[in-house]
């Protein structure tokens, strides 16, 4: 199977923007959906630990997007161990691997946060024991990624949540109403990806300006 520059793990929401990113910028990729749709690679991470995942059917490439949620530590070597065995197999001196893991920031309670702040897991879940998992065993980059909108996701239609003014009023004061455009997370995305630097294991919150 040919190799790429950009393997991505999920081609969802923030997928669809970032294959049209690679595309325009003529970078080689492949991506994934659970069916195989729209030219996609047909695959999932089998949700029991005692199922082996088909790793053969995925290309070698220098980095590889993680967009879907990975329960806890566990959930993460299985995928990462995996994938890296099977790199290697299929090129015995393959580049160590540039991860880049989506994270929610759901674990981020503090007001202001920032990039070192360190989540809450017991807000964020298994899935902010997954992004630790992936910074401190892989040296991966985790971005962290606020409410996404664009497309279909238009933040009016939300307004189902706030049934008054008042609570509409007290979301938008105690600052925790954040949103970027899927095309932003994207441009984020493909930014780590093309760094040609040596970049540092660690966590980047994507957001608008009011974290």
């Amino acid at each position: 199977m040919q190799s790429v520059r950009v393997l991505v793990l999920g081609q969802g929401f923030v997928g669809e923007y970032l294959a049209s990113l690679l595309r325009m910028h003529s970078v080689s990729y492949a991506a994934t959906t659970t069916d195989g749709r729209n030219g996609t690679i047909a695959w999932r991470l089998p949700a029991d630990a005692n199922t082996p995942a088909d790793f053969s059917l995925l290309p070698v490439a220098s980095t590889v997007v993680v967009t879907f949620p990975l329960p806890g530590c566990p959930a993460a070597r299985r995928l990462l161990d995996g994938y890296i065995d099977h790199a290697q197999r299929v090129c015995a001196d393959h580049p160590r691997l540039r991860w880049i893991y989506l994270g929610s920031s759901r674990g981020f309670k503090e007001v202001p946060s920032t990039r070192f702040t360190k989540p809450d897991v017991s807000a964020g879940g298994p899935r902010v024991e997954a992004e630790e998992c992936v910074i401190a065993e892989y040296a991966g980059h985790v971005l962290n990624l606020v409410g996404l909108w664009g497309g279909a996701r238009q933040p009016e239609s939300w307004a189902r949540f706030y049934t008054s003014p008042e609570r509409l009023r007290s979301r938008l004061n105690d600052r925790s109403l954040h949103l970027i455009h899927g095309a932003d997370a994207a441009r984020a995305i493909y930014a780590v990806a093309m760094c040609t630097a040596e970049l540092p294991a660690g966590r980047w919150l994507v957001s608008d300006e009011r974290v």
